[in-house]
């Protein structure tokens, strides 16, 4: 599907009241987005990632208190940190997304994969909590809130992340997949403030940020910076909706947010496009502020970010 079409129709769902509105959505992304989008492994394999990052840190999973900003559809993440050895995630969201069904989906597949799972540990270095694993297969039929208690999950939603139930230092780990670049600046400075300050003097935050235009995910005709043409009013007007808002912040944007929220960045694991990089040297406008960014800053791709509480904090 073209991404102005795709816009078209993503700006005219988010006039509608809720609900219907995110069940009319959700039912096009099922017949129209990809089997990608209901695949919970991408999710899974990103929190072992976060287990063996946090391990390779100086930190230990086991026992772990964990928070998630943006649970979205789906707990892979959080019941992979789980396998891994987390005691409890407070995973929280904006909106109350979560649906029982992918939930239980989600536990159905990775259950008749449980061998891949043991690999997947095996490969970062980790071994899944054997019980853990065992309990896995037990899940899939059960209720939510089962499923939640279980695991040792906890979702608060609607909540925000920028005022957290936790006390100062309560938390080992504050992460997030693919969840800040959807965040206005506005809120995600305080959302990281909020992360220094669960961490402190403990433990760490850890994100996981993808940096490219989401149109093009769907849309092979356009690169993934397609949208750093546009200035702001104008890109608005495409992906000011819910759905599809991005903040369009570059890694060096989003290490300084970091830093300003009185964090010491430790280290930024940055990836970039190839066919970016080449669309920007081949002559790509570029509206301001990214024409006066490096093109390599501007075709990141994706980056881990790993951050704590500044010791002067």
């Amino acid at each position: 599907m073209h991404w102005k079409t795709k816009a078209l129709i993503q700006n005219l769902i988010a006039r509608l009241p809720e609900p219907p509105r995110q069940s009319v959505y959700h039912a096009l992304q099922r017949r129209f987005g990809g089997a990608e989008l209901f695949d919970p492994v991408p999710q899974f394999r990103a929190g072992i990632e976060m287990a063996r990052r946090m391990v390779a840190a100086g930190g230990d999973p086991t026992g772990a208190t964990v928070v998630e900003v943006g649970t979205g559809r789906r707990i892979a993440t959080p019941l992979a940190l789980w396998l891994a050895g987390a005691q409890r995630t407070l995973t929280v969201d904006l909106n109350p997304y979560l649906r029982a069904d992918l939930v239980r989906a989600d536990l159905a597949r990775l259950a008749a994969r449980s061998g891949e799972v043991v690999g997947w540990f095996r490969e970062a270095g980790l071994e899944a909590v054997p019980q853990r694993l065992a309990r896995l297969e037990g899940l899939a039929g059960a209720e939510l809130d089962e499923i939640l208690e279980a695991t040792g999950i906890t979702y608060h939603s609607p909540g925000d992340a920028r005022a957290l139930p936790l006390g100062d230092g309560e938390a080992d780990l504050h992460v997030s997949f693919n969840v800040l670049e959807h965040i206005a600046p506005g809120v995600l400075g305080p959302i990281l403030a909020e992360g220094g300050r669960v961490t402190r003097g403990r433990g760490w935050l850890l994100h996981r940020v993808d940096y490219t235009d989401h149109f093009a995910h769907s849309d092979p005709s356009i690169t993934m910076v397609n949208f750093l043409q546009y200035p702001e009013a104008r890109w608005r007007r495409y992906a000011g909706n819910p759905f599809m808002y991005m903040n369009r912040l570059r890694v060096d944007d989003m290490e300084a947010l970091f830093r300003e929220q009185g964090l010491a960045v430790l280290e930024v694991d940055a990836r970039e496009d190839e066919a970016a990089r080449a669309a920007i040297e081949a002559g790509l406008p570029l509206a301001a502020p990214f024409a006066d960014k490096p093109a390599a800053v501007n075709a990141t791709a994706d980056s881990w970010i790993l951050a704590r509480a500044a010791e002067s904090e």
